[in-house]
């Protein structure tokens, strides 16, 4: 009877020896896990931030020049002097500097006298009478109108912004279903850098 009471009592102070341990292990392993997930979210939060894009310059047909993302396809001059652009598999972008604004939306863009009647002309021209414009600021002070509307079955960006007096403009269809955020911006950022 000793023996079984002594024999029960070292098994357990045994159990009671392993469960101290695994305590310690169970201890050690949350501070482990926690290390890898906060490792793990440095890594994601690095990964999910967009890299700033290299920019390169280009020349309008009249001058005027632009820059625009180098992971862009650059496609040179267009009707009227525009300057054709594509985001892969995204959008096509037809930048009009001034010059080239004046003469695709004739006399009436050249004389428009202000951004809203500019913005006004440019939507009549697309056909879209339903399109409220959004105001932007650059961040060089730039004033930007722009909207988006459906146009011959894509989604598209439009926006005018003065120039020395006159007007540049953006007309940008999607090739790939809705346009985001990140794209507009990136378009109405790349009107923004035109400099006559």
């Amino acid at each position: 009877m000793i023996a079984k009471t002594r024999l029960g009592i070292a098994l357990l102070v045994i159990a009671l020896g392993l469960m101290a341990c695994g305590d310690d292990a169970d201890g050690a392993g949350p501070a482990d896990t926690q290390a890898t997930t906060t490792t793990a979210g440095i890594e994601d939060t690095t990964t999910s931030r967009p890299a700033e894009a290299e920019l390169v310059r280009a020349t309008f047909a009249g001058g005027a020049t632009v820059d625009h993302p180098a992971d862009w396809t650059n496609y040179g001059a267009g009707f009227s002097g525009s300057l054709e652009l594509a985001i892969p598999q995204t959008a096509n972008v037809s930048l009009r500097d001034a010059a080239a604004s004046q003469y695709i939306y004739g006399p009436l863009f050249a004389e428009a006298g202000s951004l809203q009647v500019a913005w006004d002309i440019m939507v009549a021209s697309l056909g879209v009478s339903d399109a409220t414009a959004e105001a932007l600021t650059s961040a060089s002070g730039r004033e930007i109108l722009h909207g988006t509307a459906e146009i011959n079955g894509a989604e598209s960006l439009f926006a005018v912004t003065e120039s020395e007096g006159a007007y540049a403009s953006v007309f940008a269809p999607s090739s790939a279903g809705p346009l985001s955020p990140d794209t507009v911006a990136s378009i109405l950022g790349v009107l923004a850098s035109i400099t006559p």
